[in-house]
C-alpha cells in the first residue's frame, strides 16, 4: 500500500543520504496541532523546529525530511506513530513532505495522523496511476530518469 511505498522510499533516500551514495534534498512541515506534556522530552532528540502559537499548538518544520530513524540507537523508527502518542485526544497532525535526487527523481507526499494512531496517506506518484485508468490507451510514464 501507500504507506509501505512511502517507508520503503523514505528509508531507501535516507540510507543513501547517509552514506553519500545520493543528494536527496528533502523538506518537510506540518499544521498546528495540539500536544501532551511528554512531546516535549520525545522532540528534542530530533533535528527539528519547533514552532510555538500562542494558542498552545505547535507547527513542525523539517529542514532535512522527515527522521526515518533514530538520532540516538540510529535505529528505523516509525516518527509518525511515534508523533500519535504525544497528540493531545482527538487532535490531528498533518505533515507534508516534497523533496527530490538531483530532480531525477522528485516526490512528494501528506499524512495525517490522528492521536489514535490511526492514518490516512496521499503521494504525488498516485497521480500516474490515476491518469492511467482515466486514459487506459495514453502513453504515461513517471516524472523520474
Amino acid at each position: 500500500g501507500v504507506r509501505c511505498w512511502l517507508s520503503s522510499r523514505i528509508a531507501a533516500a535516507s540510507a543513501l543520504g547517509r552514506c553519500g551514495m545520493a543528494n536527496i534534498e528533502a523538506y518537510a512541515r506540518s499544521n498546528y496541532f495540539s500536544v501532551k506534556p511528554s512531546f516535549a522530552e520525545w522532540i528534542k532528540d530530533y533535528d527539528v523546529e519547533v514552532i510555538n502559537a500562542t494558542d498552545g499548538t505547535v507547527c513542525l518544520l523539517f529542514n532535512d525530511g522527515i527522521p526515518s530513524w533514530s538520532p540516538v540507537t540510529e535505529d528505523d523508527i516509525d516518527f509518525v506513530g511515534e508523533l500519535a502518542k504525544h497528540l493531545t485526544d482527538g487532535h490531528v497532525a498533518i505533515l507534508m513532505e516534497v523533496g527530490h535526487e538531483k530532480l531525477r527523481s522528485v516526490y512528494g507526499y501528506a499524512t495525517a495522523v490522528h492521536s489514535d494512531g490511526k492514518f490516512l496517506s496521499v503521494n504525488l506518484h498516485e497521480i500516474v496511476e490515476s491518469a492511467k485508468s482515466q486514459w487506459p490507451n495514453s502513453t504515461i510514464t513517471y516524472p523520474e530518469s
